[in-house]
């Protein structure tokens, strides 16, 4: 996983996984810790393809929180930010990159990383798959990662790629150096 080839708000996800998981005792940070962080942006991408497809997410989350309150806890004094990431959040990971190199995109976004998680095929997908939230539908009402959306730091929104417009939406433009 390369942290650099993830989007500002992908990194902010992931950081936030991270305090879920520090917060609840767990050593190992896994697809549960990232989706309950996905859950927890308002205005992020992820919630909003989850509202179009019909998701409570209120409901969604309730049920998140309760499969992590089922992971294993670390109880006395542990080194903040001893964390590890399991074999299925890399599987999520991979997955993202893959669809992030699908649709021809530089950088993984959240929208990926939502995508990642519901082909992953542990409880984090199972429970999306269970509130209707399959890759097909998160496909489709995600208008695919040519929408403008994340933009920030050293990107810039811009036409399509190379100066080309995908559905007449701007999408975002990654500037090197």
């Amino acid at each position: 996983m390369r942290m650099d080839k993830l989007t500002m708000k992908s990194q902010e996800a992931m950081q936030e996984a991270q305090l879920v998981a520090e917060a609840k005792g767990n050593q190992e940070l896994q697809p549960e810790h990232l989706l309950l962080s996905l859950l927890s942006d308002n205005e992020g991408i992820p919630i909003q393809i989850l509202q179009r497809i019909g998701i409570d997410i209120t409901l969604l989350k309730k049920d998140v929180e309760a499969e992590t309150d089922r992971f294993p806890k670390v109880m006395g004094a542990t080194p903040m930010g001893q964390l590890y990431i399991s074999a299925r959040l890399k599987k999520v990971f991979d997955e993202a990159w893959k669809q992030a190199e699908h649709l021809s995109d530089e950088y993984v976004s959240t929208e990926h990383l939502l995508l990642g998680i519901v082909t992953e095929g542990g409880p984090a997908s199972e429970l999306l798959q269970r509130y209707n939230a399959t890759e097909q539908k998160v496909l489709e009402q995600g208008d695919g990662p040519e929408s403008g959306r994340e933009v920030s730091g050293t990107q810039a929104l811009c036409p399509g790629s190379h100066g080309t417009c995908r559905k007449g939406k701007a999408r975002p433009c990654y500037r090197k150096g």
